[in-house]
């Protein structure tokens, strides 16, 4: 579920440079230390000999009972908006708007001073830095999106609940990709009683962390699709990169 950074546009072709804007060295380190397309990757760094424990703890019943709650609230959830706050292990935070609109459809819309869209449109995700000209992409199926906006969303199979943490009005999902155990993990926060998405932290395998916290989460609420659709500034890029 976790990634380096992306790749370049269309996961092969070079990174373009904005030719109008000015290079900001202090905005790039701040940016650079938490790429927002490292929040949605899936294919992780190469494992290595010492690699961040999972957390794990056998499953009792009312753990079971609270994963298949869990998978009752997301797949009851068909629209989404909240303010986020994008945290990671270095430091840095970014702010913005986030939508999920199910299936197949998300938005994260970055503050200033970030340029940043992340966007997927119910096939790919798209990653845009408006300072740097970038773009990437990748189906939405090889990145953590596809929990979130899948059509039904299941904990079991492809995941593996690891751990189910409980606090005062709090419950806690750690997750494991099933057939990728050394890629890292993913830890689900929800608010309980009533069930409510909080956060959620993309452990690599190397220990690096990445946080999205939500807050004024609002769902059922109409988003049209074209919140969802992205528009390349430079409707010439495509044709430049053409075999």
């Amino acid at each position: 579920m976790l990634t380096n950074c992306p790749p370049s546009y269309k996961g092969s072709r070079a990174m373009q440079k904005h030719p109008s804007r000015p290079h900001q060295p202090t905005r790039r380190l701040f940016l650079g230390a938490a790429v927002a397309a490292c929040v949605l990757g899936l294919a992780g760094a190469p494992a290595l000999a010492q690699q961040a424990k999972v957390p794990q703890a056998p499953l009792s019943q009312q753990d079971k009972d609270d994963v298949a709650r869990v998978e009752q609230y997301l797949n009851g959830v068909t629209t989404l908006e909240a303010r986020f706050a994008q945290l990671s292990s270095q430091g840095v935070t970014l702010q913005g708007d986030f939508y999920i609109k199910r299936p197949g459809k998300l938005r994260f819309q970055y503050d200033p001073p970030a340029h940043i869209q992340i966007v997927a449109d119910g096939s790919q995700v798209t990653y845009y830095d408006a300072d740097t000209d970038q773009i990437s992409q990748m189906p939405t199926g090889l990145t953590v999106a596809k929990f979130l906006v899948s059509e039904k969303i299941s904990l079991s199979g492809d995941l593996t609940v690891t751990k189910v943490e409980h606090e005062l009005n709090v419950l806690r999902l750690t997750m494991i990709q099933t057939r990728s155990p050394n890629q890292g993990f993913v830890v689900l926060t929800f608010g309980d009683r009533p069930l409510q998405l909080r956060r959620w932290s993309v452990i690599d395998n190397r220990g690096r962390d990445i946080t999205i916290a939500l807050t004024n989460l609002r769902t059922g609420g109409a988003l049209k699709d074209d919140l969802f659709s992205f528009i390349d500034p430079d409707p010439n890029r495509a044709s430049r990169f053409r075999p």
